[in-house]
């Protein structure tokens, strides 16, 4: 089996768990689907050290399973990504499932 490489700017889901928190001091599991956008290695860990909004506006392309407070889905634009990444355990999950998402020990 042969290993192509792949350009940068190639497209991918992936399911991303979050730690979701809740009003009892508690955190139950959450499933999230986030559409990334791949990047040279060198360039996404140069963005991840940045800032977690650096990078999520980099390679969040867009999302499904975020909700607001009524339950209306909200789209991955840019202000909602810079949002999302102040959210800790949301931007954790995310950065997570991006580095994580082809990594052979954990998948």
């Amino acid at each position: 089996m042969n290993i192509r490489f792949l350009p940068d700017g190639v497209t991918y889901p992936a399911d991303v768990d979050l730690a979701y928190p809740t009003e009892n001091g508690w955190s139950e599991p959450r499933r999230i689907r986030v559409h990334y956008r791949m990047l040279k290695s060198s360039r996404a860990a140069e963005l991840a050290a940045d800032s977690n909004a650096a990078f999520m506006r980099a390679v969040v392309l867009d999302w499904e399973g975020v909700v607001d407070v009524d339950g209306n889905p909200v789209a991955a634009t840019p202000e909602a990504i810079e949002s999302a990444a102040d959210l800790h355990f949301f931007a954790v999950a995310v950065v997570d499932g991006y580095f994580n998402r082809f990594d052979p020990k954990k998948n």
